[in-house]
């Protein structure tokens, strides 16, 4: 199964909203494979690996004053959760400036293959600076690792994300998008 874009902003939205289909536009591509896309209340970045189960990795970024204005995901159809089963899942960054760990988040029943972690400030900032400056993102589950992602350009696509949202004529995000543009070398500005 391959993860569309359609497929991954379903399984970000509230449920009663993922019934309908909520419009995007490409905002930017990168040279290593990064897409930023802007929506009616937001921005992602988002970026599929080849091998076994097409792994995706996507961060929402809302624009509309949320209290929760941070999503990040990863996703495999490999992952699915059996009924009753529960999961544990960590994500943990790995970089030069050292290590960011998220809590860990537990899965049940009917998940299929989306881990995600919402985060509110500051905790939303310190992932984003975070993920600027990692070289991979591993997640684990159930303590052992099942996802080593590397992160080539993850610093300028965290910079078109920032850029992305200061398209939105509301500024609700500005502590995030204050906090700079790194790595913007390597990035292909077809929309600047």
């Amino acid at each position: 199964m391959r993860w569309t874009w359609a497929a991954i902003l379903s399984a970000l939205m509230p449920a009663p909203a993922a019934a309908q289909t909520t419009p995007y536009t490409i905002y930017d591509e990168t040279a290593d494979g990064w897409a930023i896309a802007r929506r009616t209340d937001g921005c992602f970045m988002h970026k599929i690996y080849g091998g076994p189960g097409a792994t995706a990795l996507t961060l929402f970024h809302s624009a509309d004053g949320s209290s929760v204005p941070l999503t990040l995901m990863v996703s495999s159809p490999n992952w699915a959760v059996r009924e009753g089963d529960t999961v544990a899942y960590r994500f943990e960054l790995v970089g030069t400036t050292g290590q960011w760990s998220g809590p860990i988040r537990t899965l049940q029943d009917a998940e299929r293959g989306v881990v995600s972690l919402n985060l509110a400030q500051p905790d939303a900032r310190d992932l984003l600076d975070a993920f600027a400056h990692a070289s991979r993102l591993d997640l684990y589950r159930d303590g052992r690792i099942a996802e080593r992602l590397i992160l080539p350009g993850g610093g300028g696509a965290i910079g078109r994300l920032r850029d992305c949202l200061t398209t939105f004529p509301r500024r609700d995000a500005a502590p995030i998008v204050a906090a700079g543009n790194p790595g913007a070398s390597g990035v292909s500005h077809a929309n600047a």
